[in-house]
């Protein structure tokens, strides 16, 4: 018996808890879940012309003590930003017709963790970008199907700044045109 009658006080009081800080369970309108920036659901559905809505709560007014702050919400992991964890943020180049140039691409799933490390390691202006779901300028996956990761320099204006950098690198690299619109398997000679 005393534990029911412990449960049903806990119950209570987390009631009691829920409504001071103006979180209640059980109101499900559209105000109470859509609150707008700075105002409680409670502040909006008293804003509301409906009077049949749920009864507002009290608020905290500044002389009576601020009201307790919320821890801040998820951040994004370093695997979201970094999923080879090669210490560089995954960027993305803008599909507006810049240009880039490719420094390389992995795609061999076992080794590109070091391959994009690799490429990215001589400048510190190096990024890297899954192709997959980026511009479709870029090839979405190798020809054995793996997915690929790009590492690239620019993004430049035009094809004649790309080049000069491309130049100036020498070797394998390329230059590409990011949009929707070019084939993927275009590359430009400089």
């Amino acid at each position: 018996m005393t534990l029911w009658a412990l449960g049903a006080l806990l119950l209570a009081a987390a009631a009691v808890l829920a409504i001071v800080l103006g979180d209640d369970p059980t109101d499900t309108s559209p105000s109470a879940r859509t609150a707008s920036p700075g105002t409680t659901a409670a502040e909006d559905s008293a804003d509301e012309s409906d009077a049949s809505s749920a009864p507002t709560l009290p608020t905290l007014d500044s002389s009576e003590g601020a009201a307790e702050e919320l821890p801040p919400g998820p951040s994004p992991t370093d695997a979201d930003t970094d999923p080879l964890g090669v210490g560089v943020p995954m960027t993305p180049p803008e599909c507006d017709g810049s240009w880039i140039v490719i420094l390389g691409s992995a795609t061999d799933p076992a080794t590109y963790e070091p391959d994009v490390s690799r490429w990215l390691e001589p400048d510190p202006e190096a990024q890297y970008v899954l192709t997959e779901g980026a511009c479709t300028s870029l090839r979405q996956r190798s020809t054995d199907g793996n997915q690929i990761y790009a590492v690239y320099l620019g993004p430049y204006p035009d094809r004649e700044s790309a080049c000069e950098v491309s130049t100036e690198i020498g070797g394998g690299v390329y230059v590409k045109r990011m949009d929707d619109a070019t084939p993927p398997d275009q590359t430009w000679t400089c």
